[in-house]
């Protein structure tokens, strides 16, 4: 008889305690806690993402070895990651336990995705203003004009996570991995609900 064993190997685990550093050097530095705050939740979103990556490449090769079909694990990679969280608990058990969209924890989830793509997504296009604009005033200074506008620098979205926040989606993402990343079984839990 010919046996065989499949080993991952992923740095997930690695970046949870990596993101524990950012956020107790958030806690130390107040000047620079938002900064750390928003390194921190991109960590964060790319631990999630390698973990459900992991998750996914070995459940389909194990699926493949056993005789089976390993698309359904194949179709979500190509997903976002949004829909990777949410689809995955019903993938792995075909189809008996779901994500628990409404709970807490998964609108934790949800805002560290969008804060994610808000950090690493940033459009910064040209904005076009005339003297008609209300936001430009022009005076004239010894013939001189001197132009002030004001209102256009948009906020800057490395100072919008707060130290609050990246804790709750650490804590949030560390529910999901025990939850559905982890285990052999999944059972329902604060992120994870028994389809009916």
């Amino acid at each position: 008889m010919k046996y065989s064993l499949t080993l991952s190997w992923t740095w997930w685990p690695a970046n949870l305690q990596r993101v524990d550093i950012l956020l107790n050097l958030a806690k130390q530095h107040q000047e620079e806690s938002k900064l750390l705050s928003a390194c921190a939740t991109v960590l964060l979103a790319a631990t999630l993402e390698q973990a459900i990556s992991s998750k996914l490449e070995c459940a389909a090769l194990s699926v493949a070895e056993e005789g089976g079909v390993s698309e359904p694990y194949k179709d979500l990679q190509g997903k976002s990651l949004r829909d990777r969280v949410r689809e995955l608990p019903g993938c792995l058990t075909n189809g008996d336990m779901g994500f628990a969209g409404g709970s807490p924890r998964a609108r934790e989830l949800n805002k560290l995705i969008s804060y994610r793509n808000w950090l690493l997504h940033l459009e910064e296009g040209p904005v076009m203003v005339s003297e008609a604009d209300p936001r430009v005033t022009v005076e004239l200074d010894d013939c001189e004009p001197k132009i002030d506008i004001s209102g256009i620098l948009p906020k800057d979205p490395w100072d919008l996570v707060t130290l609050n926040a990246a804790s709750k989606f650490k804590d949030a993402v560390k529910v999901y991995v025990s939850e559905v990343i982890e285990p052999e079984q999944i059972r329902p839990g604060e992120l994870v609900k028994r389809i009916y």
